[in-house]
């Protein structure tokens, strides 16, 4: 008997599976004299919470991904326990913004954390200076992803443009008024109205359809 295909389920790193915001903003206030905090960081953007040039930012992350501030971030709280139990009725693929070129630093991560849990890794491209040319919607069609859990409100808004639900992790910079209606903001892994119940719903769904 043919085992069949296990649906896909799209999975951002940054903030989503492995808290990243809060060692960056301590990199950069030790690097740079500032004094920011992941709840302060009120924009996507970093250029416009900085206060700098997009090339600028780009030079700063760059700095932090190559540091040990960036190799000792930590997991999401119940982002294990939680992914843990859908490897066994989902394909899991890491879906991120990420240029290529931070694939070695990225991949020990999630197999310190993560281990033997994702299927796929899914890089974006090299930083552009006219901002980003990287489609989370195109890599979710693409890998027929049923579902995308990301924290980035442009990613969220695409996908859902192209009627896959997603959902949003709750962070300073993703507020909103309102949400597409394929889009649910989620405030933990854990619990009914966290991550593992909004999943396990869609997994019944699927079932039954």
């Amino acid at each position: 008997m043919i085992e069949a295909k296990r649906p896909v389920l799209a999975i951002d790193f940054d903030d989503v599976l492995v808290e990243t915001m809060e060692p960056l903003c301590f990199f950069h206030n030790k690097m740079y004299g500032t004094r920011f905090s992941a709840a302060s960081s009120w924009s996507f953007d970093l250029e416009e919470v900085w206060g700098c040039s997009v090339e600028e930012v780009h030079r700063r992350l760059d700095e932090f991904h190559t540091s040990s501030l960036h190799d000792e971030s930590l997991p999401a709280k119940g982002a294990h326990e939680a992914l843990t139990k859908f490897a066994t009725l989902f394909e899991l693929h890491m879906v991120t913004s990420r240029p290529d070129r931070y694939r070695e630093r990225t991949a020990p991560l999630l197999e310190r954390h993560f281990p033997d849990l994702f299927s796929e890794f899914h890089f974006g491209k090299e930083f552009g200076t006219k901002g980003r040319h990287f489609s989370k919607a195109n890599v979710c069609q693409d890998i027929q992803a049923v579902m995308l859990i990301d924290d980035g409100l442009h990613n969220a808004e695409e996908v859902a443009g192209v009627g896959i639900p997603t959902l949003l992790f709750d962070r300073p910079w993703n507020q909103t008024g309102i949400l597409p209606s394929l889009v649910t903001r989620v405030h933990s892994w854990q619990g009914q109205k966290g991550v593992y119940g909004r999943v396990m719903d869609l997994y019944r769904t699927i079932l039954r359809d």
